[in-house]
């Protein structure tokens, strides 16, 4: 009883477990990367998943944080914002 108390008395920190990315975010990320790798004409037209499903195995190997998936997803608008202005530019 008296060790129960001092571990009452002491406090125990809470463990802070950060914000794992949601079903919802992680497909929207690999949607946006498809779009960026059809837009840098990565994409097979005979096999067009070929890299977004290596994309998943890659990325599917750690739990995401939303952050990250929010990083990887400003990445692939970048691309597309730079290859869209390129476009405007050449006219």
């Amino acid at each position: 009883i008296l060790c129960y108390e001092l571990f009452i008395a002491k406090g125990h920190e809470q463990k802070v477990y950060p914000k794992l990315a949601t079903t919802w975010e992680l497909e929207g990320m690999y949607k946006h990367l498809k779009r960026a790798f059809s837009a840098v004409e990565l994409t097979n037209p005979q096999n067009p998943e070929y890299w977004v499903d290596n994309a998943r195995r890659l990325l599917g190997r750690q739990e995401l944080r939303s952050r990250e998936v929010k990083m990887i997803r400003g990445f692939c608008q970048q691309i597309l914002w730079a290859i869209e202005n390129k476009k405007h530019f050449k006219q």
